[in-house]
């Protein structure tokens, strides 16, 4: 049996829906990540990311400080 144009377009546009779809889903996943890498007062991943990193600077200097102090 060879397929008729009916199924060729049926298979046509189910692969267009299907490539729509991922470029949809891939589209609003690339949002979220750029809207959670821009600071936004608080709660995006940025925002962690930068707490973070200040609290480990903050650490490194009270360490400095007692190993300075220890020294002496």
């Amino acid at each position: 049996m060879t397929p008729t144009i009916g199924t060729l377009l049926g298979i046509l546009a189910v692969q267009v829906f299907m490539t729509v779809r991922l470029w949809l889903s891939q589209r609003t996943t690339e949002k979220t990540i750029d809207h959670e890498m821009k600071p936004n007062h608080g709660s995006s991943m940025r925002d962690a990311i930068d707490r973070i990193e200040r609290g480990q600077e903050r650490q490194a200097e009270r360490l400095d400080r007692h190993i300075e102090h220890c020294d002496r």
